[in-house]
């Protein structure tokens, strides 16, 4: 008698196309369990509270250490239960409620932390901080990116970045109103006594607006001495204006050069290409800096010296509006929540210009449906990362998860779905683990203190109805084998009229294969397996077979 096996579910959650028609090892529904890279089905681990985190906001991480964050007062964290990992209460220089955390990043090995403070009017609400101390970065965007010694930040339609090695500095050389330019040699430049201490003996000056017969030749930029000597003046080397009738004393600047805030500046990256007037995100591509709006890409080969800035290339109709879901993946790419559904910023040549690659599209009408009936804020709320080790992306809602396992060499790419016990608030990785924070202020860890923690979470493999590639032909089923570790309650559907009426074939915890098939009796063109497993333990689905025999022939 002939039977049907499902070797693998390489192809994990496909719903491209309906019921009757998907191929063999997709699947539709593939809920809290993932795809290994040998194409089996393992139960997904717990999400197991670690930490209480009442009167903090936010989470952050660096190598070792997971941080929240509390508003101007010390509060002690409590035993962290994780071995090399340490919990961090940081104290952030700003009281109100109202402010929440927006994104973070490391610098230096420490925590650069960007926020919102929502009661503020706008053009104050923005606020930056690193190693809990206050920065310049107030007002140049909500959302951050470490990257070839300068913090950079989005705001608007502006792509703003820190002095080159100092992520406080944001703020670039102060352009000083210069009281008077005398008529002297060398020339004598008086500023305000408040300006003073902005010019030092050494520094390079730029002086603008020398206008009078006589004093141009103290435009441009002169190194200058015998600063504050006389009070409030310094002397620009080499430079005689003793040829003019008169001091100058209006429409004169001078910009100090400040080593300290070389590099820092901002570009309109509106002025660059029409689909930047709103940037929402930012990501390292392979050697360029990704910027998003909500409509196009650009990407940017960025230097620390602002002057080599350089456009690259412009990406349309391929931009996000959930900020913090953009995140490198494999040796470059970077994947992100497009309203469309999930997409990958992907070298198309050697060359590495990108291309907008389509690798969500087995569930695209899932995400556009949460897209649909959740609305926009909760959509833009998702977060992306990659879970440690095996490298999984997430990407991760409030309420769900959608995770891709792919595995190049065995040739799998294969999307599954996550619930989520609690609301998530905040998510990141540290020291090889994934820890949610949620609404609840509780500190979650995936896989528990042990990593191999597993929870009664409910987990539903269904496949498509199949055919054997004869639609028309109706079969008599006679039995079922499978290889599976774990409990499985294994059920059949054969009405794909009414998908949700199915019949319990048996409760399986070993392979059958030795022990005889079991039964599984009925008549139809088309037949659809389900498995559950509702216990807490590890569970594990590797191959099932359906024996059949031929009832009719329709001419298939």
């Amino acid at each position: 008698m002939p039977y049907l096996t499902i070797d693998n579910f390489a192809a994990g959650l496909d719903t491209r196309k309906s019921a009757l028609t998907s191929a063999p090892g997709t699947l539709q529904r593939l809920t809290n369990a993932t795809v290994t890279p040998g194409g089996e089905i393992a139960k997904r681990r717990a999400f197991v509270q670690v930490a209480d985190l009442t009167g903090t906001f936010g989470l952050a991480a660096t190598e070792s250490a997971v941080y929240a964050f509390t508003r101007n007062t010390v509060l002690a964290p409590p035993s962290f239960p994780i071995a090399g990992t340490s919990l961090v209460f940081q104290s952030i220089p700003y009281t109100p409620t109202t402010f929440a955390q927006t994104d973070f990043d490391t610098f230096n090995g420490k925590v650069y932390l960007a926020g919102q403070d929502s009661a503020q009017p706008a053009g104050s609400r923005i606020k930056h901080f690193y190693n809990g101390a206050a920065t310049e970065g107030n007002e140049k965007g909500p959302y951050i990116r470490t990257y070839r010694t300068k913090m950079y930040g989005v705001q608007g339609n502006n792509l703003y970045f820190s002095a080159v090695g100092d992520p406080t500095l944001w703020n670039a050389d102060p352009i000083v109103n210069v009281v008077s330019l005398s008529n002297a040699n060398p020339c004598v430049v008086t500023v305000a006594a408040a300006d003073i201490a902005k010019f030092v003996n050494g520094q390079l000056v730029t002086i603008s607006g020398a206008s009078a017969t006589g004093m141009t030749p103290a435009n441009g930029k002169h190194t200058i001495s015998s600063a504050g000597s006389p009070a409030n003046t310094f002397k620009l080397t080499g430079v005689d204006t003793s040829a003019a009738s008169a001091p100058q004393t209006t429409g004169v600047t001078a910009v100090p050069a400040s080593t300290a805030r070389a590099g820092a500046g901002f570009i309109n990256l509106s002025n660059q290409d029409s689909g930047g007037e709103l940037l929402t995100s930012l990501e390292v591509y392979y050697d360029k800096l990704a910027v998003f709006s909500s409509v196009t890409t650009q990407l940017w080969a960025v230097d620390p010296d602002p002057l080599q800035n350089v456009l690259d290339q412009v990406l349309r109709s391929s931009g996000t509006i959930a900020p913090l879901s953009t995140q490198q993946y494999g040796s470059g790419d970077v994947l992100y929540l497009a309203t469309s559904g999930i997409r990958s910023l992907r070298a198309r040549d050697s060359s590495n210009a990108a291309a907008v690659s389509d690798i969500g599209s087995p569930i695209d009408g899932l995400i556009q449906d949460l897209y649909t009936t959740k609305g926009q804020s909760y959509f833009s709320l998702a977060k992306a990362l990659l879970e440690p080790i095996v490298g999984r992306f997430w990407m991760v809602f409030p309420n769900e998860i959608y995770a891709l396992s792919a595995f190049p060499g065995p040739k799998i790419t294969a999307w599954s779905y996550y619930t989520v016990p609690f609301t998530v608030d905040q998510a990141v990785t540290c020291g090889g683990r994934v820890y949610l924070r949620g609404t609840d202020n509780q500190l979650y860890v995936y896989g528990g203190v042990d990593g191999k923690t597993y929870d009664n979470c409910g987990v539903e493999v269904r496949l498509p109805y199949l055919d054997m590639g004869k639609p028309g032909t109706n079969k008599i089923f006679s039995g079922l084998d499978a290889t599976v570790f774990g409990t499985w309650t294994v059920k059949n559907s054969f009405d794909y009229n009414n998908p949700d009426a199915e019949e319990t074939l048996g409760v399986f915890s070993a392979p059958t294969w030795r022990g005889g098939k079991a039964a599984f009796e009925g008549q139809s063109t088309h037949f659809s397996l389900r498995f559950y497993n509702n216990d807490a333990n590890p569970a594990l689905i590797s191959n099932a077979a359906v024996h059949y025999g031929a009832a009719d022939d329709r001419g298939n």
